[in-house]
């Protein structure tokens, strides 16, 4: 949505002596730019959602208990989700990478996720994974320094989407 840009338009700059011009009061300050601005920004995008449990949306034995946050948002073409899951065990057969479902029916823009940032434990230290793309609508979060993952897993992160 575009902004109303006549009251603009319709404005008189000064001269200099600050005795001419269109003078200006919070009102229309308030009416004119931060409304329609406040209303712009609210087209771009919606409210944060919750994330209902679903055990296909992960790898099997994990629980909803296991699963403490899963959200998203999505400002025009992308996704913000914001994922932690909590000592679930590690997927059988063993796995390089941990799969996890979109939670929006769109699928990923071609190379909308290239290497988003995951920080994970598997039953030791933090670790930094990597979240790829598997299909249009599946990540994999991968150990940065290779390898299966081993239980219990923990892992969390905010990772921003393309959409197509």
């Amino acid at each position: 949505m575009a902004i109303n840009r006549a009251p603009f338009n319709a404005l008189v700059d000064d001269d200099g002596t600050g005795t001419t011009g269109t003078p200006w009061n919070k009102a229309q300050i308030k009416s004119v730019i931060l409304d329609p601005t406040d209303a712009a920004l609210v087209t771009l995008g919606g409210t944060w959602a919750a994330v209902p449990f679903n055990v296909a949306n992960f790898w099997p034995g994990v629980t909803a208990a296991q699963v403490t946050t899963n959200c998203y948002v999505v400002i025009a073409n992308t996704l913000i989700w914001l994922l932690q899951i909590a000592n679930a065990p590690a997927p059988t057969p063993a796995s390089a990478a941990l799969p996890f479902v979109l939670p929006i029916g769109r699928p990923i823009f071609s190379n909308g996720l290239v290497g988003a940032p995951a920080f994970a434990s598997d039953g030791g230290p933090q670790i930094q994974a990597i979240l790829l793309p598997v299909s249009s609508t599946l990540i994999g979060a991968y150990k940065s320094a290779g390898g299966t993952w081993a239980g219990p897993v923990t892992i969390y992160f905010s990772a921003m989407i393309g959409l197509a």
